[in-house]
């Protein structure tokens, strides 16, 4: 009967120790909590020494809720001490943050305004920008039908030039029929000229052999050919001079023409060269853009230098052949010759100014 009673109390016992050991779990700290436990939790031999093993882990569980008890009541001292004693300070640092927060919400709107002005602003500026990018588009259009306009006419002079070059090249190779019948009419004239010389010769010896003239006639047709033979002598010897002076004179002036049209030729092409490098570089800039407002008015200032050097080139180019021309008509050479010096000396002025504007232009791309 004895030990049917001990199994029937060892069970709940056993319940029981398992249950307490659940509830020490939660207060444990580490592991020397664990190592007491097991220390104490030993094998009895009795129902005594399970009820003392109980008994032991059942009072570490006891002082384990003690202990976490008065800790609790301790922080919740703190809290309410804290809360009691701390009011204004709190109230002081809610107001500091609400007026923090206030004065950020002021500086958003204020920078909310200045983005609106500012983008207002930009809106504005875009707006001028672009009238002004489509007044200058203009403008280039303008002044490169301008620029085609005076190539072509300038290709015009050009080859109307190539046309007198080619004349006078060859009315240099091949002299006119004029000059050759002139020059004939020389040569026949100083041939005569010989044969009377020679013939005068003769009568001379046949004056001084003869003694005694033979009749009156021949005396008087002897003295008549003595006396008109140094007149005619003369006359044609003046009309010899004069046409070779005529002929020097013409073929100098044909030699100062040639000279002179071969630099119209050179000024020419070179306008022809720098016209064709601007309307290139124009049209790359209408092409690409003007993505800056500098560039853009430079670019029209540089175009505007070259057309009005190429106005003034062409004006002084009308002057330069209007002055040739009265020369020509007046017959002064030394005033040809002058005006040519002048003449090219100024183009070669103003093609060094063009030169100088389409570097510019060309830099800019």
């Amino acid at each position: 009967m004895s030990e049917i009673n001990e199994s029937l109390i060892e069970a709940p016992l056993k319940a029981l120790l398992e249950d307490v050991l659940f509830c020490l779990e939660g207060y444990l700290e580490g592991q020397n909590d664990l190592k007491m436990i097991e220390h104490q939790l030993k094998d009895y031999d009795s129902l005594a020494g399970l009820v003392k093993i109980i008994g032991n882990v059942f009072k570490t569980l006891m002082k384990k809720v003690d202990k976490k008890i008065t800790q609790l009541k301790l922080n919740i001292n703190d809290n309410s001490s804290y809360r009691s004693y701390h009011p204004e300070e709190e109230y002081e640092k809610l107001e500091q943050i609400i007026q923090k927060h206030e004065a950020e919400i002021r500086g958003h709107i204020s920078i909310e305004q200045q983005l609106k002005l500012y983008s207002e602003t930009l809106q504005q500026k875009i707006e001028d920008l672009e009238k002004q990018h489509k007044e200058t588009i203009e403008q280039m259009h303008k002044q490169m039908h301008l620029l085609k306009k005076d190539l072509g006419k300038s290709n015009e002079t050009y080859r109307q030039l190539i046309k007198e070059n080619e004349q006078l090249r060859e009315s240099v190779e091949h002299p006119p029929k004029a000059i050759m019948h002139t020059e004939g009419e020389t040569k026949s004239t100083l041939t005569q000229i010989y044969q009377f010389c020679h013939s005068d010769h003769r009568l001379k010896k046949v004056d001084y052999s003869s003694e005694y003239p033979t009749s009156s006639v021949n005396l008087h047709s002897q003295n008549s050919m003595r006396h008109s033979a140094p007149f005619k002598s003369q006359s044609q010897h003046h009309k010899s001079g004069k046409l070779n002076n005529q002929i020097q004179h013409r073929n100098s002036q044909e030699q100062d023409l040639f000279i002179k049209y071969n630099q119209l030729l050179k000024s020419h092409a070179q306008s022809i060269t720098q016209r064709s490098q601007i309307i290139q570089a124009s049209q790359y800039l209408l092409k690409g853009g003007f993505a800056n407002t500098k560039k853009q008015r430079s670019t029209l200032n540089v175009i505007s230098d070259i057309c009005n050097a190429q106005m003034h080139k062409s004006s002084q180019r009308n002057k330069s052949q209007g002055n040739s021309a009265k020369a020509g008509n007046t017959n002064s050479q030394n005033n040809i010759n002058a005006s040519n010096k002048s003449t090219t000396q100024k183009i070669i002025q103003e093609t060094s100014k063009t030169n100088e504007a389409i570097q510019r232009l060309l830099k800019l791309k």
